[in-house]
């Protein structure tokens, strides 16, 4: 005497599945807008120092102790992971609230702004090739630049900069 399964099982199966696949698909859109607008609004090292590009050369003549001008801008995924981890060098050696942001986003596709940027800059023994970069300014002159490849900032040469120039350990 075998047992029957009734039809509405298998209906109650079936929506099921369709509710559970429904969910799934709602959740990673709504993950996936969510880190879009992450990457294109906002900057891991974006804290409380922000200046827009205009302000920049009032900035720069203002600064009396020693920073770390972040030119950077928003809506690329790869940066903004490459912030991430460069907040972490600043975290390590306590220079997290000596960072100045600088939003390009704007600006860096304009014909001309790096030669701009080093002349706003006053950036004569190096000069800024490419962009995301920070420069670190001791004593408010431009003292170091932090290389980058391809759009990323190299953090080792960040930590380099930070052990042979700041008094940290």
């Amino acid at each position: 005497m075998e047992k029957e399964i009734k039809k509405t099982n298998y209906f109650i199966l079936f929506a099921m599945i369709v509710l559970i696949l429904s969910i799934c698909t709602a959740t990673y859109n709504i993950y996936s807008i969510y880190r879009n607008n992450k990457a294109n609004y906002s900057s891991p090292l974006n804290l409380s120092k922000e200046v827009q590009y205009s302000e920049l050369t009032d900035t720069t003549v203002e600064m009396s102790e020693d920073a770390f001008l972040v030119l950077s801008y928003y809506g690329d995924e790869d940066i903004y992971q490459n912030q991430k981890n460069l907040k972490l060098v600043f975290r390590k050696y306590g220079l997290l609230d000596n960072i100045i942001y600088v939003d390009i986003t704007e600006e860096y596709e304009k014909d001309g702004f790096l030669e701009d940027i080093n002349d706003v800059l006053g950036l004569k023994d190096f000069k800024i090739t490419e962009v995301p970069t920070i420069i670190y300014f001791k004593e408010g002159k431009a003292s170091a630049i932090v290389k980058t490849t391809n759009g990323i900032i190299d953090s080792w040469s960040l930590e380099e900069i930070i052990q042979n120039n700041t008094n940290v350990d």
